[in-house]
């Protein structure tokens, strides 16, 4: 297996990121699945896991990445109705306090 040098690393980190904040923004985080994020970002799919442990990890960096931080979650994902979002909001403290623990660790 190749090994990649830490700038390669720290690009496609930064492509990873870039990617899954442009689709959550637009899909929502429920509608964007792991493979959409690493096609956008033009790595493949498999390359996900050396980089975020899971969709939530990669969601918790993206909010602590994100300057308008979870306001853009609150949003409806397209065709989703306003309160079936809210409800699903629900989860944007977990989020948060995950977002600021990665961001400590």
């Amino acid at each position: 297996m190749a090994r990649y040098g830490e700038e390669h690393k720290r690009s496609s980190r930064e492509k990873i990121l870039g990617a899954a904040a442009e689709l959550f923004r637009s899909k929502g985080y429920l509608g964007t699945g792991v493979d959409a994020v690493m096609s956008k970002a033009g790595l493949t799919a498999g390359a996900f896991y050396a980089h975020f442990e899971s969709k939530s990890a990669l969601l918790a960096e993206s909010l602590s990445e994100t300057p308008v931080g979870v306001a853009w979650l609150l949003r409806p994902a397209p065709g989703r109705s306003f309160w079936r979002e809210v409800r699903l909001s629900g989860a944007v403290g977990k989020l948060a306090t995950l977002a600021g623990a990665h961001a400590a660790g």
